[in-house]
């Protein structure tokens, strides 16, 4: 994975995602013991992995969400062909073209995603529109800003205001 970015998720035999990035990157978030605990053997809802949950005391939750539901996951990737995270393939900075801002994590406001679970939002089935309730789209539980992480590693404010977000 040096180099490169983790894929969004592992998939199985059959191309399932089985394991989501956010599993694979536990050892950069000081989580190391959780990783190792973790068994990619099986999939990541078995009763092994599922145990290993709520270890991880809110690493993949924004801090101004107030919800209780303390297992699901705030940040996800978009996931697509022309996106930094094209399913099971891992990419490196080079691999992606640099004209414009490439955005790599967003925020999810109440997502319905466990942690980890392989599961993101998907280019080709998502809103552009911030906070679209009749989609997954980008959102969040600030008063006026969605956060976005850049490819460049800038962290960015959005204005809900725009409208919808733009991106690459």
């Amino acid at each position: 994975m040096h180099g490169r970015f983790p894929p969004a998720y592992i998939a199985d035999s059959q191309g399932r995602p089985v394991h989501s990035w956010r599993v694979l990157i536990l050892p950069y978030l000081g989580l190391e013991s959780v990783y190792k605990a973790y068994n990619f053997g099986e999939p990541w809802n078995s009763p092994g992995n599922r145990k290993l949950a709520g270890e991880i005391d809110g690493a993949f939750r924004c801090p101004s969400n107030n919800s209780k539901a303390a297992l699901m996951t705030n940040y996800v990737v978009v996931v697509g062909d022309h996106t930094a995270f094209p399913g099971s393939r891992s990419v490196s900075r080079h691999d992606i073209p640099r004209d414009r801002d490439v955005i790599m994590v967003v925020e999810i406001a109440d997502s319905d995603i466990p942690w980890m679970e392989p599961r993101d939002l998907q280019f080709d089935s998502m809103s552009f529109q911030i906070d679209d309730p009749a989609k997954p789209s980008i959102s969040s539980h600030h008063a006026s800003v969605v956060q976005v992480a850049l490819l460049d590693s800038e962290v960015r404010a959005i204005r809900k205001d725009t409208g919808s977000v733009p991106l690459v």
